[in-house]
């Protein structure tokens, strides 16, 4: 007697009807599950960063901001290996070691508002965000 179950329709039906129900079934299931938000997806050391650097920040908090933002992204570096234990060193000599060009207004930047008490208006903060995210960018990646 010869094996004709593959040949028969009903057979190939069921087997139909059965993995529709499993499809079914894994969907509701992941239906129910608990819809993670935003923050658990954003992992990783560029999301650290960049979830400080789409904050919020008053005049008056500017200084301890830019400081947050430059610790943030050299224990990023440090983690990376790009520099050295970062600890006794200036953050212009941690950026310097980078050989980039676009270090300068970041660090000139920062240092008017931390060392020098000014406040930057709301573009002077958004052009040194958009800097900081492309050295960042390019650091990481």
């Amino acid at each position: 007697m010869e094996l004709d179950i593959v040949y028969n329709p009903g057979f190939w039906l069921l087997l139909n009807i059965a993995v529709a129900a499993a499809i079914l079934t894994i969907r509701r299931r992941m239906r129910r599950a608990p819809q993670t938000s935003s923050e658990t997806l954003e992992v990783g050391p560029y999301w650290r960063l960049e979830r400080l650097l789409r904050s919020e920040v008053s005049p008056e908090r500017q200084r301890e901001y830019l400081k947050e933002c430059m610790r943030t992204l050299i224990s990023i570096m440090a983690e990376r290996g790009m520099v050295p234990d970062p600890r006794p060193m200036t953050v212009r000599e941690v950026f310097s070691r980078l050989g980039r060009e676009e270090v300068e207004a970041i660090i000139q930047r920062y240092e008017e508002v931390r060392f020098g008490g000014r406040i930057l208006s709301t573009e002077e903060l958004e052009d040194f965000r958009s800097k900081l995210r492309a050295l960042a960018r390019s650091v990481i990646f």
